[in-house]
């Protein structure tokens, strides 16, 4: 169990979801765009951890533009650049450390499974740490 969680309520339409999926080349599992749509952003406590989970950009949102909020895309563009951080993944969510929450590709690549991970921004190791991304919820 990943512990309470606590949403920004602003919200994302299924546009600004498919613009971040090509911008990233991926397809985000249903449940994730389901969770997104109603509660974009937010943060949550896992054991001694607070994890920043991130958002999908509102574009529409001029007000939200200004602010200097992370969001998907740009904070996997960033992770991509880093050693050790694999192939494909997309950062949902980050902590203080540096680490993150992320999820992977299945076997063709494009469409990211909906196991959530944690990658090591110190090792560079990969953890399960959920089935599913209903923990976020």
């Amino acid at each position: 169990q990943l512990g309470k969680s606590f949403f920004d309520k602003t919200s994302v339409t299924r546009k600004n979801i498919a613009k971040t999926q090509l911008k990233l080349g991926v397809i985000f599992p249903n449940e994730f765009k389901e969770k997104m749509t109603i509660e974009n952003g937010g943060s949550i406590e896992q054991f001694d951890n607070s994890w920043t989970i991130y958002s999908f950009s509102n574009e529409s949102d001029r007000r939200r533009l200004r602010w200097k909020r992370s969001d998907i895309t740009g904070e996997t563009k960033n992770a991509r650049q880093l050693a050790h951080f694999p192939s494909g993944a997309v950062v949902i969510a980050g902590n203080e450390t540096g680490d993150k929450l992320i999820l992977l590709p299945t076997g063709n690549g494009r469409r990211l499974g909906e196991n959530m991970h944690k990658w090591t921004r110190e090792t560079g190791e990969v953890t399960l740490i959920a089935e599913d991304i209903s923990h976020l919820v």
